[in-house]
């Protein structure tokens, strides 16, 4: 949406872009930029490719599977200001591919982006918008950062009931800064219920994220229990960082797996 709304604004999709909406066509506009020079004059000849392409009512028609015979127009007007006699050329392909990009990126879909940039104005500033370099950044203010960050979540943590000098919460934090992306994503949700770090990181949870010793020794050989309401996660008393982090994905896994009927 991001990239849609700075292209109606003036600046220029490219063929990356639309491979994500139409990859057919980028595929076919990918061969004719990578064609050797003389194979290219010669297919361009054989073609006489004119600067129009596709008419959005007949993609439109095509995806559907309704004959073109029944679509009034077929080809677009002229591409960037030429005339219907211009054909494509070795050294104008280029600016045939961009021209075709602006066309199905940019013109064709400008009314519907117009509205969905009045819409989300409504909800975002104007000011922030501008500040917006790419879709990442919008889903970041919209849904959460993509990532966990140990230190921070650390920081807006409480820890209860465990011994001085016992490890256990350190061995927690320690393994939440060795995983990966995606394990600490999902730790996080499986502890919380949120499925990314909340907007403005951990600091704007409604309550604290709580590490809770279950003191019990006979519960050892017991896994994590996570309450995700209150954002708490209760540990029992390990002997090892190793038996931890079994336990830890074992209750996890165990977790993922399992589903009410």
């Amino acid at each position: 949406v991001v990239d849609r709304l700075r292209w109606v604004g003036g600046a220029a999709p490219g063929l990356g872009d639309l491979q994500e909406t139409d990859p057919e066509e980028a595929a076919k506009l990918g061969r004719l930029q990578a064609m050797p020079g003389e194979e290219l004059d010669a297919w361009l000849e054989l073609g006489q490719l004119g600067f129009v392409t596709t008419s959005k009512e007949a993609t439109v028609a095509t995806r559907l599977g309704i004959p073109l015979s029944r679509v009034a127009k077929v080809e677009t007007e002229p591409l960037g200001g030429h005339s219907k006699r211009d054909r494509v050329g070795r050294d104008t392909v280029d600016e045939y591919v961009e021209l075709v990009c602006h066309k199905k990126l940019v013109q064709d879909v400008a009314d519907q982006m117009f509205q969905v940039k009045l819409a989300l104005e409504e909800m975002i500033p104007n000011r922030l918008l501008r500040e917006l370099a790419s879709p990442a950044q919008l889903e970041g203010r919209l849904a959460g950062e993509p990532d966990v960050d140990p230190s921070d979540w650390r920081a807006h943590s409480v820890e209860k009931g465990f011994r001085e000098g016992g490890g256990q919460v350190e061995w927690f934090w320690e393994h939440v800064a060795e995983c990966g992306t995606e394990e600490r994503l999902r730790l996080l949700n499986w502890t919380t219920g949120m499925v990314r770090t909340p907007v403005g990181g951990f600091s704007q949870l409604p309550h604290r994220f709580t590490i809770q010793c279950d003191p019990d020794e006979g519960h050892a050989e017991h896994l994590p229990v996570a309450h995700t309401c209150a954002f708490q996660l209760d540990i029992p008393l390990y002997e090892s960082k190793q038996v931890l982090v079994s336990k830890l994905r074992l209750a996890m896994e165990l977790a993922h797996d399992f589903q009410l009927v």
